[in-house]
């Protein structure tokens, strides 16, 4: 996974044009491709909990999404959602059970550059109380939630989020180096790369970057961490991101040699080597804690790992 990927993927402006939205059929009452359901609320210890699901084609994609600070994790999982409904079960983690009780509907007119030929420009969404079970506790109780009654929405993406767009702003994961010449005998920071290690054997990923299409400060360098598992029907996916200065993450004009060495959430650091024979080597005692699965370390000889100019 990419950087820029995941800077499109969480810019709401685009996401609103890739998911250009047919309305809901008055006649059958059948949810178009794709619609979302979202609820948005407070767990134990503070996380935010949101409860969204997605209809693509003929099958519909339920997920929780636990949040605090730069860490998430994502519970997906198979469920079903119709124009008033969602449910699904994440097995020991919980269930959701709900019905839209009392809404009203929204709509929202498409930006002109987002409209699509054939594709209706103004989406609809259902928005009020919905009733009946939501259920949710991570892993070892580090959070956790059980309504009845709780504010929510199913309906097109655009009508749904059309009260969050006054003053949002796009999310950025990517950075720019200072472009400051290296001290004595330090790495050369001028360049620009994206280095990534990765553990197929037990999903484990570590991203560190600095890209040139940055809209952020320059000098800051971003890392990410994921691992992902499946316990069942549920999918979980973590993440830890931080950003930090580009002594954070140092490299040499041949891409040859990296340390990176990221702020909190992450502790320690690690050093890339790329060798003669062209195997490469990712030590060091680099890690972090992942919601709900603990600390888990992020360098080694298990990982396979790359340097690469961006």
């Amino acid at each position: 996974m990419r950087f820029t990927c995941l800077r499109c993927f969480l810019a709401f402006g685009l996401l609103a044009c890739l998911l250009a939205p047919v309305p809901v059929s008055a006649s059958t009452g059948s949810l178009a491709s794709p619609e979302l359901a979202q609820v948005s609320l407070r767990g134990a210890g503070g996380y935010r909990i949101d409860l969204f699901g997605v209809i693509e084609g003929a099958h519909s994609t339920v997920t929780v999404r636990v949040a605090k600070g730069s860490s998430s994790a994502d519970y997906a999982t198979r469920g079903t959602i119709t124009p008033t409904a969602i449910h699904a079960s994440f097995g020991k983690l919980g269930k959701v059970a709900l019905r839209l009780r009392s809404f009203r509907v929204q709509h929202a007119r498409l930006p002109k550059k987002c409209e699509t030929r054939g594709s209706s420009a103004v989406s609809e969404a259902r928005l009020g109380v919905l009733a009946g079970t939501f259920r949710f506790r991570g892993e070892g109780g580090y959070t956790h939630v059980s309504v009845h009654r709780v504010k929510g929405g199913i309906g097109e993406w655009p009508a749904i989020f059309a009260s969050h767009r006054k003053g949002a702003k796009t999310i950025y994961f990517c950075a720019t180096s200072a472009g400051q010449g290296p001290g004595p005998g330090q790495p050369r920071q001028s360049n620009n790369a994206f280095l990534d290690a990765s553990n197929p054997g037990e999903a484990i990923s570590f991203f560190a970057n600095t890209e040139p299409e940055s809209r952020v400060a320059a000098g800051e360098a971003v890392f990410i961490a994921s691992v992902s598992e499946r316990h069942g029907q549920v999918k979980i996916s973590r993440a830890v991101s931080a950003s930090g200065p580009a002594t954070d993450f140092l490299f040499d004009h041949a891409l040859n040699t990296a340390t990176v060495a990221p702020s909190a959430p992450f502790t320690g650091s690690a050093n890339f080597q790329r060798n003669p024979d062209g195997t490469a080597s990712w030590t060091g005692d680099l890690a972090t804690t992942f919601l709900g699965l603990g600390e888990v370390g992020l360098a080694g000889p298990a990982f396979k790992a790359s340097l690469k100019a961006e």
